[in-house]
């Protein structure tokens, strides 16, 4: 299989997810204290699954070798597709360290939340060419938090203008 050009894994979301995932299998540093992040994200995702397979054994600290991973999903043919992939990646010893994997995450769940409030704003849009005056308002509230936001940081570094 060549698992670099399957379409189901070159979401990029997927791949910090996968990251993630292949980082708990290893049990390194403090991965494990951010995994409600991971785990938060998972939901969205069809990797809940694996990512709670994972995490339980990490937990008791059975960890999971990759046979066992492939054994688990092995009846479950999209997420079999997905456990090879993270089994490869495993086995290749794909290296990540733990602060540019906090760093991905975060960046990941912050481009998720931009495009649920994306997909919202399009849907009222659609709903309703009334809402426009609401969208407007909510464009409006976000221009000012983002400038109160510039005067904060202005104010921290002593420069005040009036």
């Amino acid at each position: 299989m060549d698992y670099k050009s399957e379409n189901l894994l070159l979401n990029s979301d997927k791949k910090v997810l996968i990251m993630g995932i292949i980082l708990l299998m290893r049990c390194e540093n403090n991965v494990v204290d951010i995994s409600n992040k991971l785990e938060d994200l998972c939901k969205t995702s069809n990797l809940y699954d694996i990512f709670w397979y994972v995490k339980n054994n990490v937990k008791n600290n059975t960890i999971t070798v990759p046979s066992a991973l492939i054994e688990k999903f092995k009846n479950n043919v999209d997420n079999l597709k997905i456990v090879e992939y993270i089994v490869k990646c495993y086995n290749e010893q794909i290296k990540l360290s733990t602060l540019d994997y906090i760093k991905l995450l975060d960046i990941t769940i912050l481009n998720y939340e931009i495009r649920k409030t994306t997909r919202n704003i399009e849907k009222l849009r659609q709903m309703d060419k009334n809402n426009e005056a609401v969208i407007s308002n909510l464009n409006f509230n976000v221009e000012k938090l983002m400038e109160l936001n510039r005067n904060l940081k202005n104010i921290e570094k002593g420069v005040h203008h009036e």
